[in-house]
């Protein structure tokens, strides 16, 4: 569901008078909304800092935990010392919230940060004057270096295993669980060294600003991993997937390619449980990525 305008006034008002209760102050609203995904949406402030809502929505895994995590990253990298081609945003304040519904049910929590300068790499404009091969190489090799980060203590779970745990409590197609334990007994079999991941890296979480370089949005999904669980969005875009791959490579990352597949078809059944349901056509085309996922991992279904 989309925010109309005056549905978008009315919320901020709504969050504006909340939140000031709670001595919180805040730039008086109207606030565009410039974001929305399945939790809840964002706002614009006004002043350089956004209100990020996050709720259960339609989303896989409880809002507590996306709002503890993203606290946890977030006020880990302010500390940490981030490469020089990456930002994160600046917590600014962060809370609960009650009795305040978003277009997808209630919000249960809200977070104040910077609003990052630039362009998501999802947007035309942001390759204006760069190629998504050329761009793909650079994010690699930061990727690299923020990979070698310490992880914050405590350090949030592996995401895949936490993300096939959730895919399978949603489905009940025997034939999907099957390969939902194929996949899991392929993640047991494979060790690799962790490393710190964002864990939801896609196009529209990657910001773009010639003077700025990268500044990564959204760390709700963030944990304890192998490197090549953080592609696994970038199987049904092996344009930007293989200059990626280059980049992290010459930067001195470590890619397997069974554990990229194994990653890319937990990717696959997730999008699976919560979109399969919205067109026949969604979910053959799902159900197709995920067996070619699967294949391309060694893994042969029945």
């Amino acid at each position: 569901m989309i925010l109309s305008p005056d549905q978008a006034d009315a919320l901020s008002r709504l969050l504006y008078e909340r939140l000031a209760e709670d001595g919180h102050k805040l730039p008086a609203p109207p606030w565009p909304v410039i974001g929305a995904g399945l939790r809840g949406p964002v706002f614009d402030l006004g002043d350089g800092s956004v209100l990020k809502t996050v709720g259960q929505g339609r989303a896989l895994g409880a809002a507590e935990g996306v709002y503890r995590r993203e606290v946890l990253a977030l006020s880990h990298l302010q500390d940490a010392a981030l490469p020089n081609a990456f930002r994160a945003p600046r917590l600014h304040a962060h809370g609960g919230l009650s009795g305040i519904n978003g277009p997808h049910g209630p919000l249960g929590h809200w977070l104040r940060m910077d609003r990052l300068s630039g362009l998501p790499l999802s947007h035309p404009q942001a390759l204006a004057r760069r190629s998504a091969d050329e761009m793909g190489e650079e994010l690699g090799a930061a990727l690299a270096c923020l990979h070698a980060l310490p992880a914050p203590e405590p350090a949030p779970g592996d995401p895949l295993q936490r993300f096939l745990q959730l895919a399978r409590a949603r489905l009940s197609a025997p034939e999907l669980l099957a390969m939902a334990d194929l996949i899991g007994k392929g993640l047991e079999e494979e060790t690799a060294a962790p490393v710190f991941l964002h864990g939801d890296l896609h196009l529209e979480n990657v910001f773009y600003d010639p003077e700025a370089g990268f500044g990564l949005l959204d760390w709700a999904e963030c944990g304890l991993g192998w490197g090549e669980a953080e592609w696994r969005h970038f199987e049904i875009r092996p344009d930007w997937r293989d200059a990626i791959f280059r980049g992290y490579k010459a930067g001195g990352g470590a890619l397997d390619r069974r554990r990229y597949y194994l990653s890319a078809a937990v990717d696959a059944l997730t999008s699976y449980a919560i979109e399969a349901s919205t067109h026949i056509r969604t979910a053959q085309r799902l159900r197709g990525l995920l067996e070619h996922c699967l294949h391309q991992a060694g893994i042969e279904t029945a």
